[in-house]
Parts: C-alpha cells; structure tokens; sequence
C-alpha cells in the first residue's frame, strides 16, 4: 500500500464504557450499508471487497466518506479456527455505509 491505513478493531460490549485515550469508547454509525457474506479464505477477502466496490460502482452507489476514510466500514468474522478449521469455509460479512 502506497499509504498508512488506520484499522479500528471492535468488540460489542453490553454498556458504554469510557475510553482512555488509547482505547475509544465509541458506536458504528447508523445508516444504510451495503454488505456480503463472503465464504472462503482469509486471502480471498481483498478480492471479494473489490468485487463489492465493483458493485457499488455499477450500481450507483456512493460511500459514506470523510474525505479518504470511510464513514463506516466493517468486518464481522462469524468462523475461525476454533470454530471451523478449514480455512476455505470461513465466512466473513463485509459492510460499507452508504452516502
């Protein structure tokens, strides 16, 4: 990649708590998202988020954005090896907030 990307990692909690500057209390955003449930490996996700955009394109479909980041922008792993350990029936949700 040509520039740094910022990756936020999330856990669903029960109730707010408060950040500490490193850790941030915060919310996805609510809206209309555009999502799939890609099942396969792990390496494969680049591919499947570029087919998803392709969509989107072909669609009309505009992005949340705040300048170059993403407005709201999510993976969800439903599988991994504790719960399926071959790789190529891993599932993976990809969701885009849309404008």
């Amino acid at each position: 990649m040509d520039k740094k990307l910022e990756i936020d990692v999330a856990v669903p909690i029960a109730s707010a708590v408060k950040g500490d500057g490193q850790i941030i209390a915060d919310v996805l955003p609510a809206g209309r998202y555009a999502t799939m449930l890609h099942t396969g490996h792990p390496s494969e996700l680049e591919e499947a988020t570029a087919n998803l955009l392709a969509w989107a394109e072909k669609n009309n479909i505009q992005w949340k954005m705040n300048g170059e980041r993403w407005g709201g922008r999510v993976e969800w792993y439903y599988s991994g090896p504790d719960t399926e350990p071959d790789m190529s029936k891993w599932e993976t949700e990809l969701a885009f907030l849309t404008a």
